[in-house]
């Protein structure tokens, strides 16, 4: 199953620990997805995915960092342009949901995506501001598949990105 797929990938990312520290960060990364069965994360196949974000740091610098890895991604400002963004782009495969915006938070975002019938299944990672169980818990209960603290681990969420629109 993905569930179970996606478990053992993170005990992988575990195991690597170290990914930071290594001379080269990018074949640790190519180990863990080799380990976990997955293929090459070099690149994506253009997959299209949804970053909803309204913080500017992140707007200009994840969608370069995953366009590099051959990732067709659109970027939405705040909550409801994410929507309407969702409902006029079909073939989004992925969406990635800031928890802290000013017109919709990402709760609200994500609960709203689980009760319309052609956005229910997309897999959505919630990104946050907080590390904490509490928070995790939040993300998960509202919908999320998964939820990343920043600052971002990039090769972790790329590793288990991967894992998601291989098996999407």
């Amino acid at each position: 199953t993905i569930t179970g797929k996606i478990e053992k990938i993170k005990l992988d990312i575990e195991k690597h620990s170290d990914i930071d520290q290594l001379e080269d960060p990018a074949f640790a990364v190519e180990q863990v997805t080799e380990e976990s069965g997955l293929r090459s994360i070099a690149s994506f196949e253009a997959k299209k995915l949804l970053l909803v974000d309204e913080d500017m740091r992140n707007v200009f610098t994840l969608p370069s960092i995953l366009q590099e890895k051959g990732l067709d991604v659109l970027v939405a400002k705040n909550g409801r342009e994410g929507l309407e963004k969702l409902r006029n782009n079909g073939d989004v495969k992925l969406v990635l949901v800031s928890i802290a915006m000013s017109d919709m938070d990402g709760y609200a975002v994500v609960r709203e995506m689980r009760q319309d019938e052609l956005l229910g299944n997309l897999p959505i990672f919630m990104l946050t501001q907080k590390k904490s169980d509490a928070e995790k818990t939040s993300c998960l209960q509202a919908g999320a598949n998964e939820y990343f603290a920043k600052p971002l681990d990039v090769k972790k969420l790329l590793v288990v990105m991967k894992a998601y629109l291989d098996n999407g």
